[in-house]
């Protein structure tokens, strides 16, 4: 089991069951959620983290670099990518949503104009 919890990681259980254990306190996190997908998913986990911001990140792909809306998305992109290593803001479903519909509203605002 601990090659399937290094691969797939403990889950939300098992992390408030480990930090229980050593802290005395489920409810605490790294505030990092490359950390805390680390401990959740595993190697996984992590892999998805990163594809995740692949994917972000690659969608500029689609903007003209002429507009100012490719300098708003990358400047989204690079904060939610600060963010969520130094927070966490996958626990933050709020942020989430705000990154998604201001990326998806720039690129659409983006294309219409071609």
């Amino acid at each position: 089991t601990d090659l399937i919890n290094q691969l797939f990681g403990a889950g939300y259980q098992g992390m408030f069951v480990i930090n229980y254990h050593y802290l005395r306190n489920p409810m605490i996190h790294s505030h990092s959620d490359l950390f805390d997908l680390l401990l959740i998913g595993g190697v996984f986990g992590v892999g998805v983290w990163l594809f995740y911001f692949y994917t972000l990140f690659n969608q500029a792909r689609y903007l003209s670099r002429k507009h100012q809306e490719f300098s708003i998305y990358i400047a989204i992109s690079l904060v939610t990518f600060s963010y969520s290593l130094l927070t966490s803001a996958f626990y933050g479903p709020n942020m989430m949503g705000v990154v998604v519909l201001s990326t998806v509203a720039i690129r659409n605002m983006n294309i219409s104009k071609e």
